[in-house]
Parts: C-alpha cells; structure tokens; sequence
C-alpha cells in the first residue's frame, strides 16, 4: 500500500513543499536542478512510487518553498536536505537522483552520508568545474545567486 502526501510544512524558519510516497523500500530522493522545482519530476515520481518510496521538494527560494535571506553553499543545501529527510522520517537507505545541478547536491551527499546511501541516479548532472562556464554567459544578477551554491 503506498501512503502519499503533499504538503508544506515548517522547517526551521521558513515554508518548503514536499511530496512523498511511502512504501517498505528504499527512498528514492529526487533533487532537482538549479532553478527546477519538485514538478520537474512528477510523471516519473507517479509512475514508479507505486513500486518504492519516493520523496521529491523545492528547495528553499524554488516553487512554493519559502526564500532564505542568507547565502548558501552546496554543502548547506545538502546538510538542508539530511536534516528535511530526518524531520520527515523517510526511511534509509536512499536512492539519490540527481538532474543537473541537483547532480552536485546528490554526488556530494553521497560523499558525506556514504552509510545513508545504496544507489545514485545522475541525470545530465552538472560536473563540478560548471560553474566557470556560468561565469560566461550567465547575467551578473543571476551569477551572483548562483555563486552561493558553489562555494
């Protein structure tokens, strides 16, 4: 029997939306890419939370979460994630899967939670060095949001 919910909860001082299946299996975590919210996985969500737990969010300042005032490296975003797993109680271990940007949150989870971790799915994830490619052709407004994930 699979359990959904959607819904947006408090988390620590600010609004994040989330959407869970759950089922006796490993959670499978959909991060999304830099500026995609929790729809970006939707049709794939559906189609297999009827076979395992599944668990896609907006991160903080992307689709109905609330926005943070301060800054936040990659790092932060992936101890936001832990600690958002946690307050929800979804099951280990997880399956991480990862679209562009949400590649890097996912690879560098992966690294600090190995223990946490049975599979990884990269879907045309960005690597690392991207962001010297952003630097180029990315407006000055939207590189400096974009520099707070990176360092």
């Amino acid at each position: 029997m699979t359990i959904q919910h959607k819904k947006i909860i408090n988390f620590y001082d600010r609004r994040i939306l989330f959407n869970k299946y759950r089922k006796n299996t490993p959670s499978v975590i959909f991060i999304a890419g830099l500026g995609d919210s929790h729809e970006t996985w939707k049709k794939v969500q559906d189609r297999i939370s009827d076979e395992t737990s599944t668990l896609s969010y907006d991160r903080a300042g992307i689709g109905r979460s609330q926005d943070v005032a301060v800054p936040r490296t990659c790092c932060d975003l992936v101890e936001e994630l832990s600690e958002l797993l946690q307050a929800l109680d979804v099951e280990k271990p997880y399956i991480l899967v990862g679209h562009s940007f949400g590649g890097l949150v996912a690879r560098l989870y992966t690294s600090l939670y190995p223990l946490d971790i049975c599979g990884m799915v990269l879907v045309d994830a960005a690597p690392e060095y991207k962001e010297l490619a952003y630097e180029k052709v990315l407006p000055e407004n939207l590189l400096a949001g974009n520099r707070e994930y990176f360092e």
